[in-house]
């Protein structure tokens, strides 16, 4: 588990998933935020048409991985939105809060593989917990939620692992989530990890992860 303190906005702590060649951070809270992240020396916001999202409560931030790769770490920083007026509305003071990451390493990886966890929680993140601190790569391939009815169910299935096993240091893609898709096509594609509205996959760390398999056999 991460010794960072999470503040009192944020309902856990942060999840950074792999799709195509970029991380997507997710961050929810539970009260109306505006949220940013800052890598290296560069700002990513998670905005819609240049306005920053505050109405819901699941924010995605899209950055390069070989940027966060090689930073080791990522903040986040957000305001807290106080009132709705028109033009301007009235926020608290920027506050942040830095987050531990480790890239997945060229060799000698520890993953762990989930599938057909169908909406079990509890169990899952006790056997994705195995490694500890030492793991590398967490994958959910197919029927981790057991249907698309609510967007609740895939946040509860999807994100909770993914936050559970090492929290706010390591790094998780969501390989092949089967029962997302449907969902996907009525809900904005801003809550979960996607590439253009797909569920995507890292094609680097699918190599990485094809070799380190091929050296262990």
């Amino acid at each position: 588990m991460s010794n960072v303190v999470l503040p009192d906005n944020f309902s856990s702590y942060p999840a950074v998933y792999a799709v195509g060649n970029e991380y997507q951070i997710f961050i929810v809270v539970n009260s109306e935020t505006l949220v940013w992240a800052q890598v290296g020396s560069e700002e990513y916001f998670d905005d819609s048409n240049g306005i920053l999202r505050s109405g819901s409560d699941t924010h995605k931030i899209v950055v390069p991985m070989e940027e966060l790769d090689k930073a080791g770490s990522y903040t986040i920083k957000f305001r807290r939105v106080q009132e709705r007026l028109p033009y301007f509305s009235k926020t608290g003071e920027v506050e942040s809060v830095t987050f531990p990451f480790r890239p997945v390493p060229e060799t000698d990886i520890h993953i762990y593989h989930l599938a057909d966890t169908h909406n079990k929680v509890d169990l899952p993140v006790k056997t994705a917990g195995f490694f500890k601190d030492k793991l590398d790569l967490l994958i959910l391939n197919g029927d981790i939620p057991d249907h698309s009815g609510e967007l609740q169910t895939v946040m509860d299935t999807v994100f909770t692992p993914s936050v559970s096993v090492r929290s706010g240091a390591s790094l998780w893609i969501a390989a092949k989530i089967k029962t997302i898709p449907m969902l996907l096509t009525e809900t904005p594609i801003a809550v979960m990890p996607s590439a253009n509205g797909k569920p995507g996959i890292s094609k680097k760390l699918s190599e990485m992860q094809k070799k380190n398999m091929q050296r262990t056999a």
